[in-house]
């Protein structure tokens, strides 16, 4: 019997200096015969949750004879729990996680005359780390949504038992949000293409998003995009409005309240009624603008608090709960982690009680923005990355675009 266990670099330095550490047995993992998925998927559930997911940079995993319970006739701290004693005298190897992790670990290893094998384990960390990352993405889209108070069941089922229904539906929207890999462009559904072609949507709006023409100019791009036709040359009457709407609201600095304005609402009923297989009762064409401005911000710039509540509440004005839940789902699964918990605790102080000083009331929008700085993902670090997209599935660009918005 061969058992493994995954340590911190921390435990691996000082099993390596002192000879010995102790642990819980539950840690372990055994393998009797050939080393297989799930038991590598539990042996990683088993290491300390202390590092940012996918940095494997402080971990390494020991394979070894046995477990003590006694050391020279002296039994380790509350043996009865099964608290044991890790050895050196009784590892075999240590392995990085990563190939790319062993630098990090070779001075050390090499001081300590101790063996560093080959990154063993990187396909089954692979496979395990693309479950947590979509695990992690749906908590935080769901942490937001609690925050913002707009958590709403987003299936209806006959099941006459408590089920999962609800939270495998919220899981599959970000398995496709964290994983472009799962993405059926050719299912029809819109979720997938909207994540799909959301970078390419921004940069045909990007000189409106500052204004509040982009309320105006999205929605008719993402027209464009997924029907590969330009919808401003086939209706000349609604081209003509657009374009006067897009002209008026180029000098408005951008609002998220703004969709509410009725000439707007207006246009978006039109612009749903002339494509009904674009929009839905969740990606209307007020809340598609207001995701695909603050995704890019979330990711590349900096986006206050009460940017995020107000175009939040804004939409769950407009188009309901639906619609808003969807959008909160969505930015915090970008937020990540720590700032998506950050705006939780920032709106719902009082469910914190381990907090230092807990106002007497949740913080208004005025007051949110100097509490928490919401920064780009790539400049505060620290949140789970998302998977990189395979080659040959991002769909075709459309040749048909509203460009500035001009009449034909």
């Amino acid at each position: 019997m061969t058992i493994y266990v995954c340590l911190t670099a921390g435990e691996w330095r000082n099993l390596c200096s002192m000879g010995r550490i102790r642990l819980h047995e539950s840690r372990v993992v055994s393998f009797s015969e050939q080393i297989d998925s799930e038991l590598c998927h539990r042996l990683f559930s088993l290491a300390p949750d202390r590092f940012a997911i996918g940095d494997t940079s402080d971990y390494l995993i020991a394979e070894g004879r046995s477990l003590r319970r006694e050391i020279e006739g002296v039994l380790s701290p509350d043996s009865a729990s099964g608290v044991r004693w890790l050895l050196l005298a009784d590892i075999v190897r240590f392995f990085p996680i990563r190939s790319d992790d062993s630098w990090v670990f070779e001075a050390d290893a090499q001081k300590a005359q101790v063996l560093l094998g080959a990154a063993e384990f990187e396909p089954f960390w692979n496979s395990w780390f693309r479950a947590q990352i979509v695990d992690q993405a749906c908590i935080n889209g769901l942490t937001a949504m609690r925050a913002l108070g707009v958590h709403g069941p987003r299936v209806s089922c006959d099941c006459q038992a408590p089920c999962d229904c609800e939270i495998v539906a919220w899981r599959s929207i970000a398995r496709m949000a964290a994983d472009p890999a799962s993405r059926d462009l050719g299912s029809g559904d819109i979720s997938a293409s909207m994540l799909s072609i959301r970078d390419r949507l921004y940069d045909l709006v990007r000189e409106d998003s500052d204004s509040g023409s982009i309320l105006v100019s999205c929605p008719i791009e993402l027209i464009n995009l997924r029907t590969g036709a330009n919808i401003l040359e086939q209706d000349g009457e609604l081209a003509d409005r657009a374009c006067r709407l897009h002209e008026k609201y180029q000098t408005v600095p951008f609002d998220p309240v703004l969709i509410r304005a009725d000439d707007l609402v207006e246009l978006a009923a039109l612009l749903k009624a002339r494509a009904p297989d674009v929009f839905t009762d969740e990606w209307t064409p007020a809340m598609v603008p207001l995701y695909v401005r603050y995704n890019h911000r979330i990711g590349f710039g900096t986006v206050a608090p009460d940017d995020i509540i107000a175009a939040v509440r804004a939409i769950e004005e407009a188009d309901g709960r639906r619609a808003a839940g969807l959008l909160a789902f969505l930015l915090g699964i970008m937020l990540g982690s720590n700032k998506a918990h950050a705006l939780e605790r920032l709106l719902n102080p009082g469910r914190f009680d381990v907090a230092a000083a807990v106002p007497e009331q949740s913080p208004g929008i005025g007051e949110a923005s100097g509490s928490m700085d919401i920064a780009s993902n790539a400049a505060a670090g620290g949140e789970p990355p998302t998977l990189p997209a395979p080659t040959g599935l991002e769909p075709e660009a459309s040749p048909a675009t509203t460009g500035n918005c001009e009449p034909p």
